[in-house]
């Protein structure tokens, strides 16, 4: 009977398992556009919802401005300002430095006196550093000095609060690669340097001239998460010569070339328009965008 019926309408059995099967692919690729069109609203909501819990998290994060640097042999003294709405926690001293150069651009006739124009600049050497019969090589520095005070101190400094802070940056040198850190077979981890002599006898070792110095304040806002790296002061320090770091702060030495912070950015006094992601209105033909 139900072939009867097929055939009266013009339809064979096989036509119809065609059909039933064009109708169940159809509906699988339907279904597909439908799940995928959901999926992909729920990437943008949930973008959004990433972005809005972003803002509300900046809102509340710690904005630090500092004033008044002042270097006293080898401890640096400054004010600290929090402008955030959010506490600043874990606040210190980043220390870094790096192998530098003199080079001597021009000589200028300046009151009837020969003056050299010179610059600064960033020159990778190998270090070793000989501490207690071994010969180590220093793969990389870094250490984040606190304020010295008396018993436990917890470095908080809340919204709108102010505070003057005394550091003595300190600096550690590390034998090994970052991955190969906690590796004991390669021997000692590296060592802390207190003070500013025991590095430039290290330099005076390695016959290294200039070391470039950079200090930076950091931060943690009340997540645990360091929130922006605020430069503090970045100078050349003259290993013959200076005898503090007050003495390299006050010389003025600085590189021509280094990171600026997120602040630091005006003093290029300009700024490429690709670095906002701009356009430019019209396109000439010579140009190539």
């Amino acid at each position: 009977m139900f072939e009867s019926l097929l055939a009266s309408i013009g339809l064979s059995p096989t036509g119809l398992s065609l059909m039933v099967n064009m109708g169940v692919s159809l509906g699988t690729i339907m279904l597909a556009l439908f799940t995928w069109k959901l999926a992909k609203t729920s990437n943008v909501q949930a973008e959004l919802i990433r972005r809005q819990a972003e803002i509300h998290h900046a809102s509340s994060n710690p904005f630090l401005e500092v004033k008044d640097i002042k270097f006293v042999k080898n401890r640096v003294s400054f004010k600290l300002k929090n402008a955030g709405n959010g506490d600043a926690y874990s606040i210190g001293v980043y220390s870094n430095f790096s192998t530098s150069r003199l080079k001597i651009n021009d000589y200028l006739m300046k009151n009837d006196k020969l003056h050299a124009s010179v610059e600064w600049g960033f020159e990778p050497k190998t270090l070793f550093d000989n501490f207690k019969g071994q010969k180590n090589r220093i793969c990389e520095n870094g250490w984040v000095a606190y304020p010295e005070r008396s018993g436990y101190y917890n470095t908080v400094l809340k919204s709108s609060e102010m505070v003057k802070f005394d550091i003595i940056p300190k600096y550690f040198i590390h034998y090994r690669e970052k991955k190969r850190y906690f590796d004991r077979k390669d021997g000692p981890y590296g060592r802390r340097i207190d003070k500013f002599e025991d590095l430039t006898k290290i330099m005076t070792d390695n016959g290294i001239d200039f070391v470039n110095l950079e200090l930076t304040i950091v931060c943690k806002n009340s997540l645990g998460e360091i929130t922006e790296y605020l430069p503090l002061s970045n100078f050349v320090i003259d290993v013959k010569k200076h005898k503090s770091l007050q003495d390299a702060f006050e010389s003025g030495y600085h590189e021509s070339f280094r990171l600026l912070g997120s602040r630091e950015i005006d003093c290029l006094g300009g700024q490429d328009y690709r670095f906002y992601s701009l356009k430019p209105y019209r396109k000439d033909q010579c140009m190539n965008y």
